[in-house]
Formats: C-alpha cells, structure tokens, sequence
C-alpha cells in the first residue's frame, strides 16, 4: 500500500503529469462551474424580460455552450500556461485545442442567431421585413470563417494567406455555392420588393396554394390548405407569377364573382299588366316605358344588391351580360362582400345566386341547365 501511495506521489510531483493532470481537471471544474451560474444569471434577468424572450433563450442551449466555450478556454490557457517552455513538443494539442475554442465561438454564436431570429419572427415587423434569410447568410459566413481559421490553425499560417489562395479556387467555389448565392440574391430581391411577407396568401398556378409560413435564404415555405408543406426555392420565386391576396385581407372586403346561364328563348318584351305588377313589387329604377325582362331584371338585380347590407358600396359593383354560348346569356354579378372571411363570403355568394335563380322566375326567365336523365322521364 506505501509503496502505490510512494508511486502516486511520485507520479504527481512528475513535471509533466501536474500539468497535464491540470488540462484535464481545471475546464472540467470551469464547465460545470459556468453550468451552473449562467442559468442563476438568467433566472435574474427573467424579471426584465417577457416569458416568451425567456422561453426562447431557455430552448436555445446558449447556456451550456458558453459553458462549453469557458471550458476550452481554459483548457486552451492552462496548456499555454503549462508549457510555455516546451511549446514546441505539443503543438499538435494546442492546434486542437484552439479549433476546438473556435468551434465552441461558432456554435454560441449559432445560438445568439437562433434566438435573435426567434424573437424577432414573433414580432408584427417580420412579416413584412423578414430576417430568417439574413441570418441564414450571416450563419453560412460564419461557418466559411469558421473552415479558414481552423484550417489557418493546423497549417500555421495567417487566415490572410488562405484568403489570397482562394483566388485560385474561386470559380469552384461559385459552382459549389451556385444555389446558395441564387437563393441569398433571391431572398434580397423578395425582400426588398416586398413580393411577399410571411403571412401572406399567395397562389402558384399549378404548385400551391396557401399561406407564407418562412421566407429562409434558399426557399420559401408555403403552407397549403389541406396543411401539406411546400418548398419553393427563392431565386425562382421571381421567375414565377404568383397570386398575392394580401391586399384582399388589407381592404377588409372579398370580391363575388358569379353568373347564372338565361335561356335566350325567355327573352321576350312583358305584358304592360305584368311588367307593372313587377314594378309594384320590386320597385325597380328603370324607365317606367321598358318591357324587356331581360334589362328589367338586371336593374332589380343591381338595385337589389345596391341596398344588400352586406355588400360593400364603396367598390365596384357590375351586374351584366356577357358574350352569349351555345347555352344562352351568361348573366353575372361582380361585387365585393364588407367580410372577407372566407366562410361568411361562401354564405353570401350562395344567398345572392339563389335569390336572383328564384326573382328570375318572376321575371318570366328561365336558368338554362342541361337535362338529366331523370327529368327528361319525368317529363315525358
């Protein structure tokens, strides 16, 4: 047992073994210290910020990758520490631990970006500035700062060598980079133009049609209808024509587009007895001399929706004829509703056509529609 004990002091008083015992223990002892006060520290300033801030930087892991950073750190300044003298021997170890230094700044930094981004997409500013692209750039800048200064590490050279060398490889690096450079172009010019905004519904003809989820540094996120996700690169979204309905949510009203099919053979001039028991019940704003049902019908008609309370006059409001088919005259009704909800504009299109398809009875009109089977054996 003396003799273990001899050897293991021995061992200790070794001039090597202190020191490197000392790398070891001491950012190990500086992690778990740094683990444990960096949440203490955040817990304090948890009463000077909103619960979502916390909530965001909680989730972000920042805590234990500053610890981590602390750890090399020390580890790093123990080893310069520890062998200033013989510096030479372990220069293999301190490149390692100088990377691995750099990488923990890499990976604190990812987490500052990440809870930046975070905060600042639960503000109303992001949907129309959105900023994911820009630290999706500044992320890709720091990981190639990242590659030289490591690289600048283990060949013990100046980053500002690497930099003049990479002339030489610049049009490889165009080529590998090609989609992330289009998509960082793209993002800027979607951005700026202010194309969309995350938030937005907006329509690609035969892609997707839903709501602007992300606007990210290569593609933008599109959440459908049937809530199916789609991606769209970024540099093509200014190659595409694309619906945006912002401006429809922005003027609080929805536009009715519909038409009905008049048979053309009930197109005729009214009895004067009919034409002025329609003008008793429906008061219609016309020349008291027309008989035509067809022009007196489109005159109630607009009369009808010029009173509607849910119709907004303050736009366009058209009821007229269009260019007539082989089914008859397309008569169509173009308004806009005061909601823009999606369901209560739904309710109000089928209201406005299933009142005009029974007024137009009266009319004496008849709604073209092609036969079914059926009825044609009821008729017979």
């Amino acid at each position: 047992m003396m003799i273990y004990i001899t050897d293991t002091l021995s061992l200790i008083n070794d001039s090597t073994t202190l020191p490197f015992l000392s790398i070891i223990f001491l950012p190990i002892f500086a992690y778990y210290i740094s683990k444990y006060i960096l949440p203490k520290l955040g817990t304090l300033s948890n009463k000077l910020t909103k619960k979502e801030i916390n909530n965001i930087i909680n989730n972000s892991k920042i805590y234990n990758r500053l610890a981590m950073l602390v750890g090399t750190i020390t580890a790093l300044y123990t080893y310069k520490l520890a062998y200033h003298t013989s510096e030479g021997s372990h220069t293999i170890i301190g490149a390692c631990l100088a990377a691995l230094t750099i990488l923990c700044i890499h990976r604190a930094l990812f987490s500052i970006l990440n809870i930046i981004d975070n905060i600042y997409s639960d503000s109303e500013q992001s949907k129309d500035l959105p900023a994911t692209g820009l630290i999706e750039a500044t992320k890709l800048i720091l990981t190639i700062v990242l590659v030289i200064v490591i690289t600048s590490i283990f060949i013990n050279k100046s980053p500002v060598f690497i930099l003049s060398s990479l002339g030489a490889i610049a049009a490889v690096l165009v080529f590998a980079f090609k989609s992330v450079l289009e998509g960082f172009i793209g993002g800027i010019q979607v951005i700026s133009n202010k194309i969309i905004s995350v938030g937005d519904w907006v329509e690609i003809k035969g892609v997707v049609d839903g709501t602007v989820t992300k606007i990210g540094l290569n593609v933008v996120t599109i959440q459908g209808w049937d809530k199916s996700t789609c991606t769209v690169p970024t540099h093509s979204i200014m190659n595409r024509t694309i619906i945006n309905w912002k401006g429809m949510y922005e003027s609080n009203c929805r536009r009715i587009k519909r038409s009905i099919i008049i048979d053309q053979h009930t197109i005729k001039n009214l009895p004067i007895i009919s034409r002025d028991a329609i003008n008793r019940e429906y008061s219609i704003k016309c020349n008291s001399t027309e008989t035509n049902n067809l022009i007196l019908f489109r005159q109630y008609t607009e009369d009808w929706l010029s009173e509607h309370k849910k119709i907004d006059n303050e736009q366009t409001l058209l009821v007229r004829t269009l260019q007539p088919t082989e089914n008859g005259i397309p008569f169509e009704i173009y308004t806009f509703s005061k909601d823009n909800r999606w369901r209560e504009m739904e309710k109000l299109q089928t209201e406005l056509i299933a009142h005009i398809t029974l007024v137009a009875k009266k009319f004496e009109l008849r709604i073209f529609q092609l036969e079914s089977d059926d009825h044609k054996k009821l008729k017979n």
